[in-house]
């Protein structure tokens, strides 16, 4: 019974069944593995029972070494550093993206970690070891060498982690892989942007009475955590006029839908970093959006007017710089 739930709960991933083993685990290379968060109580039902993933990983690579890697943000999936022989916490928010420098730090360490322990592994997880953990091991993947192709190391986490080729379903997580390839070439200066225009299509129910807004959140670099910095109305037609607003660092924009009678319900968002965009229009298509709610239809397009600004924040707009 408990052997059918937790292969429901784990989908379409590949699941380690060998010697007697049960668990949401894969080998992406010899020297790394992505699986679910190990879990204690009524969670281990269903997720990898934490005692079952330290059995494994004593058996396997106790003599070698090994380092568990939590990428989880949420308290429920903190443990103490004792459960394992070694543990590093890279921790940020489900279905979101890691900042630039905390993907470097990890490469960082995992590359030393291995390089100390050349027989060792990096167990990277999250709590359901597949978006979150995707974004970080591809990142290695390009970091370490293995692959000079994004879309390539992309592929091949998806077919070494999943049955399906689903590997990281998140747009944004892919978004910021490219973002992170770009990095390792030139690191990026730091670039203010003033969001001008916002215009929607696609969504022609939006009206005075049913209308959209988009929540605008910035996460400066350096700083832990992206916070509201605005909320701009949606009209009939999907236009808005922002103020306009000046943002650095990782930027989060979320469209929502409210009216008198239905609660706020998101409908998608996105995240963007301003170092890599352009003076002009960006247009995100229903592809490149994150958690789009099935009443969107797959016409939508949201339209972004950036401008760059020269110097950094000015008097004449608002500064979502810390």
């Amino acid at each position: 019974m408990l052997a059918t739930v937790r292969g429901w709960v784990s989908k379409r991933k590949r699941r380690y069944k060998e010697n007697g083993y049960n668990l949401d685990l894969a080998y992406i290379t010899d020297h790394i593995i992505a699986m679910g968060a190990p879990s204690q109580g009524t969670t281990g039902l269903y997720r990898n029972p934490m005692a079952k993933v330290q059995k494994f990983l004593t058996e396997r690579h106790g003599a070698g070494g090994y380092c568990v890697y939590n990428l989880c943000s949420e308290e429920a999936y903190a443990y103490k550093p004792y459960k394992f022989e070694l543990v590093a916490n890279f921790p940020f928010d489900d279905h979101q993206v890691p900042s630039l420098r905390l993907v470097q730090a990890f490469c960082e360490h995992v590359a030393k970690f291995l390089t100390e322990h050349p027989k060792g592994v990096a167990a990277v997880h999250c709590k359901a070891g597949k978006g979150r953990t995707g974004i970080m091991i591809t990142c290695y993947l390009l970091y370490s060498g293995q692959f000079q192709d994004v879309q390539q190391a992309l592929d091949f986490y998806a077919t070494r982690r999943t049955h399906d080729g689903k590997g990281i379903t998140n747009a944004s997580q892919e978004r910021y892989v490219h973002y992170f390839a770009r990095a390792m070439r030139a690191w990026p200066q730091k670039r203010v942007v003033a969001l001008q225009a916002v215009r929607m299509e696609g969504l022609g129910w939006i009206s005075e009475s049913n209308r959209g807004s988009l929540v605008l959140r910035c996460r400066p670099t350096g700083a832990p955590a992206a916070h509201k910095v605005a909320t701009i109305h949606i009209s009939g037609g999907g236009k808005a006029l922002a103020a306009p607003w000046q943002l650095e660092g990782d930027i989060k924009l979320e469209v929502s839908r409210f009216s008198r009678r239905k609660k706020l319900s998101v409908l998608f968002s996105a995240w963007l970093h301003s170092s890599y965009l352009e003076s002009g229009e960006l247009t995100l298509t229903w592809q490149q959006l994150d958690k789009v709610a099935k009443l969107v239809p797959k016409r939508v397009e949201l339209h972004l007017t950036f401008q760059v600004v020269p110097d950094g924040p000015t008097n004449g707009g608002h500064s979502a710089i810390s």
